[in-house]
């Protein structure tokens, strides 16, 4: 496609996406094909890059605002080594609490991709590991792909993250900056543990759940899990989930 439009201009926009539009809280696995895709917008002539991601400040997939951090500095220089940006941003955005963070972003980012091949193998299909990754809510949101052992464990990082910034020096504002940024980022491992676990997981502590999951939300700004439906229908979804 890309050989077509470069014979056409010597000057090409490129107008791309780095979101998954119909699932909010997932992570888009893209982390190890943004350098390379850029690289490639940039060797077939393309001087302006739009990459669409959140719509509003009403979505929270996981690390949207690191993302933003390293696409921006890609968009600059897209030699640049994305672990070291990712590195970078957890170490001055997290501060006392990054080395947890850096923790569940090796954690979420490693089991995402190695499951991606795993699901492959059995399927027969791709699912994005490839330098054109995409995400397949389908695939990523299926109780089979997921471990609850292992979104358990992402919680854990979360009490040593909130332990850390509970024992540094902030107050009044400012600590109460760095909850709402842990806040942010642990809605979506309990967001897999609500959607799919609920029949591992005792009625009334799954309801708690749900209640908490519903109120931080709503503190940091998010309307919707999924696109398309309110937060008022999923929760009635989730809490049928009981029923059944």
């Amino acid at each position: 496609m890309f050989k077509g439009w470069a014979v056409c201009s010597e000057r090409l926009s490129v107008w791309s996406y780095c979101n998954n539009f119909g699932m909010n809280f997932e992570y888009f696995d893209n982390i190890g094909t943004i350098a390379e895709n850029y690289k490639l917008f940039r060797d077939y002539g393309a001087t302006y890059l739009y990459d669409e991601s959140s719509l509003s400040g009403k979505q929270a997939f996981a690390f949207q605002t690191m993302m933003a951090y390293v696409h921006s500095q890609l968009m600059w220089d897209c030699e640049q080594n994305v672990d070291e940006l990712v590195s970078d941003f957890i170490k001055h955005y997290y501060k006392e609490a990054a080395e947890p963070m850096q923790k569940y972003f090796d954690l979420i980012r490693t089991f995402v991709t190695t499951r991606k091949i795993e699901k492959g193998k059995e399927d027969g299909k791709y699912y994005g590991t490839g330098i054109w990754a995409q995400s397949d809510s389908s695939t990523l949101l299926n109780k089979n792909f997921w471990k609850k052992n292992v979104l358990d464990q992402m919680l854990g990082y979360f009490d040593e993250a909130y332990a850390a910034i509970e024992s540094a020096w902030y107050k009044g504002d400012e600590k109460e900056k760095m909850r709402l940024r842990l806040l942010a980022e642990s809605l979506t491992p309990r967001m897999y543990l609500i959607q799919l676990f609920s029949t591992e997981i005792n009625d009334d502590e799954y309801l708690k759940m749900i209640d908490d999951f519903v109120d931080d939300a709503a503190e940091i700004g998010v309307a919707s899990v999924f696109s398309g439906q309110s937060m008022s229908e999923t929760v009635t979804n989730w809490k049928n989930n009981i029923k059944q």
